[in-house]
Parts: structure tokens; sequence; C-alpha cells
């Protein structure tokens, strides 16, 4: 089938990727680096806040109204909210959806949860570890990365100068800065560690939501007591999400130091951008990681593991941390594209719409094809 174009009515949509959440979260990552890449074989689009202008967009009304609503659709959750409008839009409004979630939590889900993710027509997990604290069958599906977008510079220095980084070995950590991301856990270990090794320089690029702005405060506080709040900077949200590529190109470790995680969507832009990962045991880390040769693990909500790691990191030259970025990029290649996840999951649709009698041929994938994407 040819691909179905940039432009298309996205009204008509078959595939409905919802987005009911206040803020912009690694969901919204994923899905900023899913769909681009699904809508070129398959009629999707999303609705919701916090998705960028990149994305094939509808709104909820105007989709509900389409002309194709006597079909049976897709409406893929990843949230709680996101089930329940489902299971009213289908039960209540009498909407013609096929019901799938995502999950990645590797926790005991809440009663609510469970109801939800029980009303689905299908469950897809993104770890091993997802999947064993679901109670209802599901299919394994790793997240991806989108290797065309997420890429090594041939020129670090000239990224940073761009970006307005100083010129010198960078610890990037990406994400929210909040306790559950491990934030104020890598600043106590910093504090301990960086005095050793003074050519280092550390970013936090993420968000700092209204409620963690004192948290953020007392962290900033640490730093200037130690005397590291001119190597150690916040940089916030970008507003610009095009940007995001960037700052990993200028960083030569990237940290994923969260004490709980559901799959952890930053290790995998990191490695594909040829940077090796300091990661902790949560998430997808582990099962992503192999120790020493593209990255290090570190125990969750321990400042003292974390600065016996770092000191690993530190201690590395910059030809044996390229050289374990080459493996990381290899791994992404071997198991951890966007191609691969997005073949994984047209299955499931496309299960999922032939259960239901609808004719998978008139928007059949190419699934070779997509293994050639750009």
């Amino acid at each position: 089938m040819d691909s179905i174009p940039a432009n298309v009515h996205h009204d008509e949509a078959l595939i409905m990727a919802p987005s009911i959440g206040l803020h912009f979260s690694g969901i919204n990552a994923t899905m900023e680096a899913l769909l681009p890449k699904m809508r070129k074989t398959m009629k999707i689009a999303c609705c919701g806040g916090n998705l960028s202008d990149r994305m094939p967009r509808s709104t909820l009304w105007k989709w509900l109204r389409a002309k194709n609503r006597r079909r049976w659709r897709i409406w893929h959750s990843r949230r709680n909210n996101d089930m329940l409008l489902g299971l009213f839009l289908r039960n209540i409004l009498r909407q013609k959806l096929i019901l799938l979630f995502t999950s990645a939590a590797q926790r005991e889900h809440t009663w609510l949860t469970k109801f939800c993710y029980h009303h689905m027509d299908a469950v897809i997990a993104t770890t091993q570890i997802a999947a064993d604290f679901l109670d209802c069958p599901s299919v394994i599906s790793h997240h991806g990365v989108d290797s065309s977008v997420f890429k090594k510079s041939e020129d670090c220095g000239e990224v940073r100068r761009l970006i307005g980084l100083e010129n010198r070995p960078t610890l990037g950590i990406f994400g929210r800065v909040r306790p559950q991301k491990g934030t104020s856990d890598l600043v106590e270990a910093l504090i301990v560690t960086l005095d050793q090794f003074p050519q280092w320089q550390v970013v936090f690029v993420g968000a700092i939501t209204e409620r963690h702005i004192p948290f953020k405060k007392r962290l900033e506080e640490r730093l200037v007591a130690a005397g590291l709040s001119n190597r150690v900077s916040f940089i916030g949200f970008l507003d610009d999400f095009s940007q995001l590529p960037k700052w990993y190109q200028a960083v030569d470790v990237v940290g994923c130091v969260s004490r709980k995680e559901g799959f952890g969507v930053t290790c995998l832009e990191g490695m594909s951008s040829g940077s090796p990962v300091l990661a902790t045991h949560a998430g997808a880390w582990p099962e992503i990681i192999t120790e020493g040769e593209d990255g290090w693990l570190a125990r969750p909500n321990d400042s003292a593991d974390l600065s016996r790691a770092l000191q690993l990191v530190f201690s590395k030259t910059p030809e044996q941390l390229k050289q374990m970025g080459r493996v990381a990029q290899q791994t992404i290649h071997d198991r951890f594209t966007i191609e691969q996840e997005v073949m994984r999951i047209t299955e499931v649709y496309k299960k999922l719409f032939e259960k239901y009698g609808e004719d998978w041929q008139r928007m059949e994938c190419d699934s070779t094809s997509l293994l050639n994407a750009a």
C-alpha cells in the first residue's frame, strides 16, 4: 500500500491515540516518536494536549462525527484518563470503538487501573516486568527510538556552541525535575564526586512544575554551598521540541537516575545519540544496558551508589566514552528502533481489526518498508 500523505484528513483516522494528561511526560515523548512514523502507513491521529504541531491531530468532536464512524475504530490509551474516556465513549455514547491500552508501569496497579484494563480488548506491556504486574494477558513491545532524529553529531563542540554550553565533558539528565526522577539523589552524589573531576559539567534538561520549584531551589542551595553552582545547570523545559536532539548531541553521557520509572525512553534517545548511559535499576534500563559496555547501572534512591558509578563515568577517557557510545548505538540498531516498535504495534492493530471483522487490507502496512523508513 502507498504511504498515507502527511496532509491526510485526520478526522477520518481509523486509530486514535488520546493524550488526556496535564503535563508533557514520557508518554507524550513516546507518541511524538511513534505517530509521525505511523501516519506514513496508516490512518492514525491523536487528540488532547501537550502534543506538537508535527503530530497528525484531530479534535475529539470531529473524529467522533467523521464519515467513517460506523466502522470499528481503535482507541489506543496510554493513561487511566484515556481508558476512562474510551470506556465512556463505547459504553455510554455507543461508539464503535476497539479499546487498547499500553502499560509501562512497574508497580502494583490501583483498583481503577485494573478495572479499566480488564475492559480493554487488548493490552500491550512495554517490558516483561510491566507485564508481570498485570493480571491479564498482554503483548510485550519495547519502546523504540527514531535514530534518524536522535543521532550522533560529528562535532560535539559546535553543537555546544550553538546551544550556549561550555565546550567541556558533559553529563546530561533529561526529564522532569522532581524527587521520583532521582534528581536529589544525583545532586548529592555530584556534591561528593564532582570536585575530583573539575573538567566535567552537568545539565538538567526538563520541566520544573510549579509544585516542584521549592524542591529545585533547595537543590540549587545545596550546589551553591558545595561550590558547584557554576558547573551544574537547570535548563528547564524546551519549548521547541525539535531542539531536544541537539541537547543529546551536546552531552558525553546521559544520566537516567529515577527511583521509579515506567519505561524511560531517555535512555534510548541518549544511546541512539551516541552516548553511554548511567542508569538506575528502574524502568526498562536493566533490560537495555550492558554494564561496562554501553553504560553503567546503580541502585535507585541511593546517592552513595550513584557516587560510586559517577567515579567510573568521570574516570573514562574521551575515546573510551566514544567507544561505549558506538556500542550503545549498535544496541539501539539491533533491538530498539522506532521501526521495530511500529511493526510490533501494527501487528496488534491488525489482529484487533480482524477480530472485529474489519478489512485490514484497506489500510495494511508494508512492514518491509518500515524497516527502511527514515
